[in-house]
């Protein structure tokens, strides 16, 4: 089993503690395996330091869920992954149609088909009233439901059949919808009645996610943050396409599927390295989480990464139809 972590040293004196401990692997000092119950499980004390005053994990693992099936409530291959306002989790399955809805420790809510069409998901959103929007690959089609799973209409996104399979969708607390494909099709925002309302990636703004895009989300701070497979970083876009800022992993090979924005921190899953990478909202690296403890096999994992209110990661597992949920301190 893999394990790695690091820590920018502008950030606590706990958490440097942390680093120093997993790399210690002496008969007197506490090994990697133990190290990984300091970050995902049981807090490590310091001498003199009782487990119930110990400083928590900053990754704190609870559980994972999941039941593998075709069937509603259940995860075949599922490509995204999103949590709403009620902390409830989303996932989508390609090959069944089927839109799922959980609970954060994964008792099914909803699940439902198009009642028209077989979708084909490629991402998956949802706005603050639990309107749920979903992308679809075959049609190159934003399809959005009420929250209980009927149909209340199709946006026509003009991809081109060749990026299809490639779209990518958030929405922001407004409303708005960006819609997020390879080059040359950039990224499209809409309103929910299907208006184009701007389009970035032309060459007023040539750096604006011309590349493949892994993963896509909105920030409170009104910033949209798209990674870039190929390239194996995220960046952070102005509501026109201007570039603020590049968030940058020190592994090499990094691929982003998946990435969320909670309060003041930016994750990133790094479904090659089977990483987390935290950072915070000035680009600041934070940490780096290995999960290989729980993820294995040569299969890319994890695929997507979401947040509820209360702090708690959920991290895409696909290849295993599960979800691993942990808890975050930061």
């Amino acid at each position: 089993m893999s394990f790695s972590f690091q820590v920018n040293a502008r950030y606590p004196r706990w958490l440097l503690l942390i680093l120093v401990i997993s790399l210690c692997d002496r008969p007197d000092f506490i090994g990697v395996n133990s190290a990984v119950n300091s970050l995902f499980g049981v807090a490590h004390s310091e001498p003199g330091q009782s487990a119930q005053n110990a400083p928590p994990p900053p990754l704190e693992f609870v559980s994972s869920w999941g039941v593998r099936g075709d069937g509603p409530g259940q995860l075949s291959s599922p490509v995204a992954l999103v949590a709403d306002a009620a902390g409830n989790a989303y996932t989508a399955e390609p090959v069944s149609g089927f839109v799922n809805k959980f609970s954060p420790a994964g008792r099914p809510r909803l699940s439902f088909q198009d009642e028209r069409v077989n979708l084909r998901p490629t991402s998956i959103a949802v706005d603050e009233g639990g309107g749920i929007y979903v992308a679809d690959g075959e049609r190159g089609s934003v399809f959005i439901y009420y929250p209980e799973g009927k149909r209340y209409r199709e946006l026509n996104t003009g991809a081109t059949e060749a990026l299809r399979a490639s779209l990518r969708i958030a929405v922001d607390r407004a409303g708005v919808i960006y819609v997020a494909g390879p080059s040359p099709f950039g990224v499209r925002k809409f309103n929910h009645r299907g208006r184009l309302l701007g389009t970035w990636g032309t060459p007023a703004s040539k750096e604006a996610a011309t590349d493949e895009p892994g993963g896509i989300a909105c920030g409170a701070d009104g910033l949209l943050y798209v990674s870039e497979a190929r390239l194996g970083i995220i960046r952070a876009y102005r509501g026109a396409g201007e570039l603020v800022r590049t968030f940058k992993p020190l592994d090499a090979g990094s691929v982003f599927g998946g990435i969320a924005v909670y309060g003041k921190f930016v994750i990133g899953a790094d479904s090659r390295n089977l990483l987390l990478y935290i950072w915070g909202m000035d680009s600041g690296y934070i940490l780096r989480g290995g999960l290989g403890n729980w993820i294995a096999g040569a299969a890319p994992s994890p695929q997507g990464v979401a947040v509820t209110p209360a702090g708690e990661l959920l991290v895409l597992d696909a290849p295993r139809a599960r979800v691993l949920r942990f808890r975050l301190h930061l």
